[in-house]
């Protein structure tokens, strides 16, 4: 992680120094590059360091000399970088670093609309985004997601030509494609990055963006944003056991979980808030069917669900604190504790672990988590057709389950109560319709 950092913060890092940079040293530079159009194990220190100087070049003459950007787009070295990352071996390592820093830097430092035009024609760009480089590499990862990022701030409704293609049988998108298939990346900042990303493509009002983002397969962006934070609420609910048994590991592990659900929560908050009636409503209902209804309400409406929940009371061990029944106890972070009596899970290491680690079985989580996360929901999310549906179903359903587990009142009387709930609280609402 500390690797990936340093290569984030020291993409843009400034040229310092007196060093006056000249056409015709550009020019050497160039002839340089056009003798090695094959990057191999003899010529690769002398292309790396090459590409080093001419992203050098640009930063300089982007506040100095006009000219040296005017050299680079005549002489189009897009056309040569593009062809040094075709070869597959240039997209791990020194090459593929160096490449990708180079154009975030020439991206970043293009200033006219011609100059931008130019350097977005003829697909280089679109290109590059799309090949498949070695994301095991952590510093090549961590110029790539900022590449993407840099490239995005680029987008609007001038440029979107650029970046849209239009195929025989679709549509294609690579810098949003390519950049959501990172989006539950196992490095924090790179998650961080692709919302960044993602949000700044749903700005931009642009019928050809929405009508790509909000149908099929793109769309599938917002169920697998609602499945990834099922899957996070699941894991805070085993930190939080793990929690009540005591530890600084286990402390620090619900920390970090508590942080991620917050973080993805605050996501979907800045998605539903974007004023993009079918974005909104995509996300809304995922939330609803993969979140929602069957992980926060039913601990809080199904006593068997709740029950089911509940981690399994331990062996009794020498010097293992027991938990009072009637007591209450707050955990790191402010998160309630869980009463009773509980089994120490051991299974969850990392915020993004995959589910598959989890013991078998239906998804579930106690009360005390699916309380926690309504009520960040509830403080977050400014989504009135969900937040009103939240309410609906947390004080009609709850009126319901009393009638129907008293054994005095018929499934008509059950009916009859349910339908006169949800009337009120729509007319104290004022909405004609709920979601979903």
């Amino acid at each position: 992680m500390a690797t990936l950092n340093k290569a984030f913060w020291n993409l843009f890092k400034p040229v310092t120094g007196t060093k006056r940079f000249t056409l015709e040293d550009l020019r050497d530079l160039y002839g340089v590059l056009a003798r090695n159009p094959v990057v191999t194990a003899e010529n690769r220190a002398v292309v790396v360091e090459t590409i080093r100087s001419i992203a050098e070049y640009m930063i300089w003459g982007d506040q100095n000399e006009p000219r040296i950007f005017d050299f680079f787009l005549e002489n189009n070295i897009m056309v040569y970088l593009q062809k040094i990352l075709m070869q597959p071996a240039n997209r791990t390592g020194e090459v593929a670093k160096q490449v990708l820093q180079t154009l975030s830097i020439i991206i970043q430092n293009v200033r006219s609309e011609t100059a931008i035009f130019f350097l977005f024609s003829n697909n280089h760009i679109n290109n590059i985004v799309d090949l498949d480089f070695d994301f095991q590499d952590d510093e090549v990862l961590g110029y790539y997601i900022s590449f993407l990022k840099t490239i995005s701030l680029k987008l609007n409704r001038g440029t979107v030509q650029f970046f849209i293609n239009a195929g025989k049988d679709r549509k294609s998108f690579p810098l949003y494609t390519r950049a959501i298939r990172l989006a539950h990346n196992r490095e924090g900042m790179v998650r961080a990055a692709v919302r960044t990303l993602t949000l700044h493509v749903y700005s931009v009002v642009d019928a050809d963006i929405q009508n790509f983002v909000t149908s099929l397969p793109a769309s599938q962006h917002f169920t697998e944003v609602a499945v990834y934070l099922a899957q996070q609420v699941q894991l805070l609910d085993s930190r939080l056991s793990a929690a009540e048994c005591g530890g600084s590991q286990a402390l620090a592990s619900l920390d970090s979980q508590l942080a991620e659900v917050e973080d993805v929560i605050s996501y979907v908050s800045d998605l539903l808030s974007l004023g993009v009636p079918r974005i909104a409503q995509l996300l809304a209902s995922s939330l609803w069917q993969h979140v929602i209804q069957p992980l926060l309400l039913k601990p809080l409406m199904d006593p068997t669900a709740a029950a089911a929940a509940a981690p399994a009371k331990p062996l009794q061990q020498p010097g293992h604190r027991r938990a009072s029944s009637g007591s209450s106890m707050l955990s790191a972070g402010g998160l309630p504790s869980s009463a009773g009596h509980f089994r120490c899970p051991s299974w969850g290491n990392g915020p993004t672990e995959p589910l598959s680690a989890k013991p078998p079985g239906p998804a579930r989580i106690r009360p005390v988590c699916a309380i926690f996360v309504l009520e960040r929901l509830f403080h977050l999310v400014m989504y009135p057709p969900l937040l009103q549906q939240l309410l609906l179903a947390l004080t009609c359903a709850a009126s319901n389950s009393s009638h129907s587990t008293s054994g005095s009142s018929s499934s008509n009387s059950n009916s009859s109560s349910f339908a006169s709930c949800r009337s009120t609280l729509l007319g104290i609402l004022t909405i004609s319709q709920v979601y979903p």
